[in-house]
């Protein structure tokens, strides 16, 4: 693992140009249920997928192969909820793996299962003071220490304490109405903020319009890092250490509420959607095993050859650079290997395994001057 916010000199390891070796869900036996994908987390020789649209957690072999699916509906151990679609932090992330075991989140209890996925013990329990939003996206173990976020647009969480706020409770705001958002981590009692960001207010009371930027974040458990997803700036934080910033080369390209309207159908409320005070220009964020970070940007109109724009920021010392991936990283496995959430020709949803291609020619990589 890379040093605490500083990437490997040498360069990421998962750099390159990738092609597909494996694809779960594309039988009628592994099919995906849910909006989108609930996570995906490899640790060792497992790769686990989680679903949303049921209680299914699957356990695959590094080739994708199936080795068992767990879970069931109910509030029992082992037993959890399906829950809907959630971008509070970045792309779904319910489900963290270590060499010890996994722990799931179904947006009311953590539970942890042992690395063959039965019932350990339950870690938060809904409904208490140590509950976390089910809004949340995604979250973070390293051992025992959780890293999540709370607060900006989340009306159910409170930046400045993490905890879970009643509905209509009055929410939290900083200079200029801004709404402050935290990463924050939890290990035994004590809990913590190590960054923040003052995200802006959002226009009328229709709440956050699809194109609204939103933050997001990741961490290896000795870095933090985040972004609010309209500013061309990472801030990043050694845990227990003072928060910092780096700048970032972003196209200038936003979303725009106008992509959404076929999707959301007649979800559309009067007078039409919130224009956003900060459209998005990050769609989402991840942190590689080197310590260099993965950004989506908003991509062009029409799709590009190879799949989708990346940029990828060292921290500590470097430049950026622009890439092509065929699909964006939703977890890391040995050097130059990864897995991704993609969609088939009829929307279902997809986990797929790439590699890097090895070839004589140096790879498609465009450098970006800070």
């Amino acid at each position: 693992m890379a040093a605490a916010c500083v990437s490997r000199p040498e360069g990421t390891r998962w750099g390159g140009d990738y092609r597909a070796t494996a694809v779960f869900g594309d039988t009628d036996e592994e099919a995906v249920s849910g909006i989108m994908l609930g996570g995906i987390a490899v640790v060792d020789s497992i790769v686990y997928v989680m679903e949303s649209g049921r209680p299914a957690l699957w356990l695959l072999h590094p080739d994708l192969s199936v080795i068992r699916r767990v879970g069931r509906q109910g509030d029992g151990p082992g037993e959890w909820r399906s829950f809907g679609a959630f971008t509070q932090g970045g792309s779904m992330r319910r489900v963290s793996a270590s060499a010890d075991g996994v722990r799931i989140f179904d947006g009311q209890r953590v539970q942890e299962l042992d690395r063959n996925g039965r019932f350990r013990r339950l870690l938060v329990n809904g409904g208490t003071s140590e509950s976390l939003s089910h809004l949340q996206s995604r979250l973070v173990f390293v051992g025992d220490t959780l890293f999540y976020s709370a607060g900006g647009y989340d009306p159910l969480s409170s930046a400045a304490t993490g905890k879970v706020l009643a509905i209509g409770a009055a929410r939290e705001t900083g200079r200029d109405g801004r709404r402050p958002w935290a990463v924050r981590m939890r290990v035994d009692d004590q809990d913590q903020a190590l960054l923040q960001l003052d995200l802006v207010p959002v226009r009328g009371k229709s709440g956050v319009g699809p194109a609204q930027a939103l933050p997001l974040w990741d961490s290896n458990g000795s870095c933090v890092v985040a972004s609010d997803g309209a500013e061309p700036l990472l801030v990043f934080a050694p845990v227990g250490r003072r928060q910092d910033t780096v700048q970032v080369p972003l196209p200038e390209r936003v979303d725009r509420n106008e992509n959404y309207v076929d999707k959301l159908g007649g979800l559309v409320p009067p007078g039409g959607l919130e224009q956003p005070t900060a459209p998005t220009r990050v769609i989402d964020l991840v942190l590689d095993p080197d310590g260099f970070v993965w950004l989506l940007p908003v991509q062009q109109d029409e799709p590009i050859s190879g799949g989708l724009e990346v940029i990828r920021v060292p921290l500590g010392a470097g430049t950026a650079v622009m890439d092509t991936v065929p699909a964006f990283p939703r977890a890391f496995g040995p050097p130059g290997v990864y897995f991704a959430g993609t969609r088939g020709p009829n929307d279902e949803i997809f986990v797929m395994r790439y590699e890097r291609e090895e070839s004589t020619g140096p790879p498609n990589l465009e450098r970006v001057q800070r």
